[in-house]
């Protein structure tokens, strides 16, 4: 393959990749939208559910619908939880990372 052909197909990749981002952002940014619980609702819920401090927050879709991954930090050290974005119901987190 020439040189020409093998930065047209790393273009071509590089393209690829950056549409499938793309769509996978606007994929969440309507689900996010559309939750019944919003990022503000949900930082306040962790915070007044374990009395602490939010430190990071991730938007997922896991296998039973869309949840806010949040990790807290309390007196008694980190904790990872996560809220339902339809019904705000705290869910069991995965195990701690």
């Amino acid at each position: 393959m020439t040189k020409k052909g093998l930065i047209l197909l790393a273009m071509c990749g590089t393209f690829a990749t950056a549409l499938a981002h793309a769509d996978d952002t606007s994929v969440k940014y309507r689900a996010a939208e559309s939750a019944h619980i919003n990022i503000h609702q949900a930082i306040d819920m962790a915070e007044k559910q374990s009395d602490g401090k939010v430190t990071r927050v991730n938007f997922v879709l896991r296998s039973n619908g869309w949840v806010y991954d949040i990790e807290v930090v309390t007196a008694a050290g980190p904790l990872t939880m996560e809220i339902d974005a339809s019904s705000g119901s705290l869910r069991p987190a995965p195990a701690q990372r």
